[in-house]
């Protein structure tokens, strides 16, 4: 059998699945196939599908893909979110702070100089609006490199489709000046 192809979860043979399998129903069989489905599925499984890696290497994560080397803050729905290696892209916390954070949820507040705070502090001023920054030499009505850039951010990270994820970190780089 070749890694990826459809193998039937009722008669265990491959080229179909449960739905279209002519044989009698084995729910045992069945049980125990959807069993090893949900534990390769597990975060941390290390198979196929679960997060610590096989598949296709692909992983989208809880709003998009993992930052960028450097990017310590992304604007997600217009809020600012740091990247938590647990949690994923949140509004309360970074990696560094999740054990903080996960100890006391009700009272964890990040430090002010950390870089999600001062986002945070800055989304307030503009009404939770990321305001692209001024780039010299653009005209009053144009659009400047970087904010270019941050559509292909966003475009980066709302992608249902990994192939228009990854077109758009591209395109993102590209306008950032690191192709």
């Amino acid at each position: 059998m070749l890694p990826g192809e459809l193998t039937c979860w009722n008669c265990g043979k491959p080229g179909h699945d449960l739905r279209t399998c002519s044989e009698p129903c084995n729910q045992a069989r069945i049980d125990k196939a959807r069993a090893v489905h949900r534990e390769l599925k597990k975060p941390g499984s290390g198979k196929p599908g679960g997060s610590a890696g096989g598949g296709s290497g692909y992983s989208r994560g809880k709003f998009g893909k993992p930052p960028a080397r450097g990017e310590t803050v992304r604007f997600i729905n217009d809020k600012p979110h740091a990247w938590c290696g647990t949690c994923g892209w949140t509004t309360t916390h970074s990696t560094k702070s999740h054990d903080d954070w996960n100890a006391n949820k009700a009272t964890f507040v990040l430090h002010d100089k950390h870089p999600l705070t001062i986002a945070q502090k800055g989304s307030q001023k503009t009404g939770g609006k990321q305001k692209p920054p001024k780039t010299e030499g653009t005209p009053g009505n144009g659009l400047s490199l970087a904010a270019i850039s941050d559509h292909f951010a966003k475009l980066e990270t709302s992608a249902s489709d990994p192939t228009h994820a990854n077109m758009a970190q591209l395109l993102k780089d590209l306008f950032q000046g690191k192709v």
